[in-house]
């Protein structure tokens, strides 16, 4: 694993800098040894520093966001769900708002980070050539 004390902008500083930066790494792997497998924090670290792909991406270990296999991302933005007389409801989530998402309901939630999937590195939940924001 990379140092978590590096500087910031060891991540890409803004939007325009990791879409630059997964440009570079759409096709081709930085890091060509790592098993195309669940990723371990160490794993995911280095690859957004590299690839940005995920931005922004919170480094910071007080935060406690990246977990041993996975990256615990705030949702922001879009919500849609269902209440629990069946009625389709929208809002709109703002920073540090909750929502609690309860037993046996589906919600469609916008994710704070953008998320730039490289053709090498593939999520099951997504199966298209580009780049997607989870909503």
């Amino acid at each position: 694993m990379t140092n978590a004390n590096q500087p910031q902008n060891y991540f890409a500083t803004d939007d325009r800098d990791a879409e630059t930066r997964f440009n570079n790494y759409r096709k081709k792997d930085p890091f060509p040894k790592i098993a195309p497998a669940l990723l371990n924090s160490a794993d995911i670290y280095d690859y957004v520093a590299v690839t940005g792909m995920i931005h922004p991406f919170n480094y910071d270990p007080d935060a406690k966001k990246l977990k041993s296999a996975s990256y615990g991302v705030p949702i922001l933005g879009k919500l849609v769900y269902w209440d629990e007389e069946g009625n389709k409801q929208k809002r709109e989530i703002k920073k540090g708002e909750e929502f609690t998402l309860y037993k046996n309901s589906i919600a469609f939630v916008t994710l704070e980070p953008m998320f730039r999937l490289p053709d090498y590195k593939r999520s099951p939940i997504v199966s298209s050539n580009w780049f997607w924001r989870l909503i």
